[in-house]
């Protein structure tokens, strides 16, 4: 029995992504409420699963909603969404990040794929864990813009 929980917990961690230091499976959602708040992000509002935060992420204006399942209070999800950023911002921000997300996790599998409105997502993908990196252009007022959004997502370790 100790052996087959060794494995499950090995596999967790083995195919775990961490947010801002913190192995996300299984964590409370307390913990990366404390940790974002910790880092300077100011307290914004909730609902019944989500806290919302707003704060500053690589020089950008951002804001990050912390999900958490209700049956046991861990981190379902992290968004961090990045608006109003100039197209070439956006892309050196996507171009670094992806850089960086490929360099620490190569045993998660990657794909792309765009939608039918041009959104751009890069998707690292394990058997309980997955980040999105999403990136997209608007115009407004005949200014373009762009928005970046980074989604990290866990199953609940019971």
């Amino acid at each position: 029995m100790v052996a087959i929980f060794t494995l499950i917990s090995f596999q967790v961690r083995a195919q775990n992504v961490e947010f801002m230091g913190v192995d996300l499976c299984g964590v409370e959602a307390k913990t990366i409420y404390d940790l974002v708040a910790d880092r300077g992000y100011e307290y914004v509002g909730e609902d019944e699963t989500s806290v919302l935060f707003e704060g500053d992420f690589a020089g950008h204006n951002a804001y990050v909603m912390v999900t958490d399942y209700i049956t046991t209070g861990q981190v379902a999800s992290i968004n961090i969404s990045i608006d109003e950023m100039t197209p070439k911002a956006m892309e050196d921000l996507y171009a670094d990040l992806l850089v960086k997300f490929k360099r620490k996790y190569p045993h998660l599998e990657n794909a792309t794929y765009t939608d039918e409105k041009g959104v751009l997502t890069y998707a690292f993908v394990g058997d309980c864990v997955g980040i999105a990196l999403q990136k997209r252009t608007s115009s407004k007022k005949g200014m373009k813009t762009g928005q970046l959004s980074i989604l990290y997502s866990c199953s609940p370790v019971l």
